[in-house]
């Protein structure tokens, strides 16, 4: 928050902000003030709209990593979840959770992770990297 130091500021886990988002603040009632991607949905339906502030990022959160949420939906296929992974590790993307499914009924596949990220670039590559892997049609950020 400009010009207010040692001010407590929480990245809120329903849009997961990574260094490089718009952002938004919202003053919590009792708990700092809780940062928001600015697309976050639950900042638009927000009823108090004089609860936002302008927030920027702090330079020195650029190498912090943030735990972000991302779904892959795919054409089901044999050693997907493999290629992903090993993906993931090429790109150095520590990966802390890991969820897929199959879909037999349209022949598809929904892979959900919390991947570890710096910054917007770096998910933007990771994406841009995933959605080259065969059969994969859709990489999208989670927001809760």
């Amino acid at each position: 928050v400009k010009g207010t130091p040692n001010i407590l500021c929480t990245l809120s886990p329903c849009c997961s902000p990574i260094p490089g988002d718009n952002i938004v603040g919202y003053v919590s009632q009792g708990k700092g003030i809780k940062v928001h991607r600015k697309d976050c949905p639950n900042v638009s339906r927000e009823k108090e709209k004089n609860r936002l502030i302008e927030v920027e990022w702090n330079p020195a959160c650029k190498e912090t990593m943030v735990p972000v949420q991302v779904v892959v939906r795919a054409s089901d296929r044999d050693s997907l979840l493999v290629d992903i992974l090993n993906l993931l590790s090429q790109l150095k993307i520590p990966c802390n959770k890991i969820m897929a499914k199959s879909h037999r009924a349209t022949f598809t596949s929904t892979i959900t992770m919390t991947l570890q990220i710096k910054n917007i670039t770096q998910y933007r590559d990771v994406r841009d990297s995933l959605i080259n892997i065969a059969g994969v049609y859709a990489v999208e950020r989670v927001i809760h």
